[in-house]
């Protein structure tokens, strides 16, 4: 039977071979959150734009009413319009608080270009920012929750670790067993003709 500490360094490379697939898939599945994000985020744009070319508040909102009863649950997005050089908030779907424009709304509008910030914390997800109209008169901010990215990671990391473990303690036996075989047995004739 081999020494308990020869097992570890297999365990060890199960593991780490366990957690650098799982930190590539959940980099690709972030990378895949954040194209997703981007393309919602323009579609919603482009529906905005077409309903109000020039920034009426009215159809913003009818237009996000009308998206939020369609949206999938874990995005939400707000318009801010900007009034007497301030970003101000005019429409939101979701149940949250509409946060104040802050620095990266104004950025993207300031550039004309669409802004994408990964969102860490206890509300992680992607957040998209896309400028409003061909001279831009607002900011859509559309946010797309990863929490459930984060529960799938955590779910196929216990199962992985389990997985490696199991593995880990079956080559170990399996060491074992031809140890045993193939060393014991050719051991136990010498040690019987050394005796006898």
């Amino acid at each position: 039977m081999p020494a308990p500490w020869r097992t570890i360094p297999i365990a060890l490379v199960w593991r780490s071979t366990a957690e650098t697939a799982l930190s590539w898939s959940a980099r690709t599945r972030l990378e895949d959150f954040r194209l997703e994000s981007v393309a919602l985020a323009n579609t919603l744009a482009s529906l905005l734009v077409r309903a109000a070319p020039t920034g009426n508040v009215e159809s913003l909102t009818q237009s996000i009413e009308g998206w939020a009863r369609h949206r999938i649950t874990e995005s939400q997005a707000t318009v801010y319009v900007l009034q007497r050089n301030a970003l101000s908030p005019v429409a939101s779907s979701g149940n949250r608080p509409i946060d104040a424009a802050d620095q990266t709304a104004f950025e993207a509008l300031r550039r004309r270009s669409t802004e994408v910030r990964l969102l860490r914390g206890d509300d992680p997800g992607w957040r998209v920012l896309v400028p409003l109209g061909v001279r831009p008169y607002g900011v859509l901010d559309v946010r797309v929750s990863t929490r459930r990215l984060q529960d799938w990671a955590r779910l196929e990391r216990q199962r992985a670790y389990f997985l490696a473990l199991i593995s880990a303690l079956m080559v170990a036996l399996g060491v074992a067993v031809l140890t045993a075989r193939w060393v014991g047995q050719p051991l136990a004739e010498i040690g019987r003709a050394m005796a006898g």
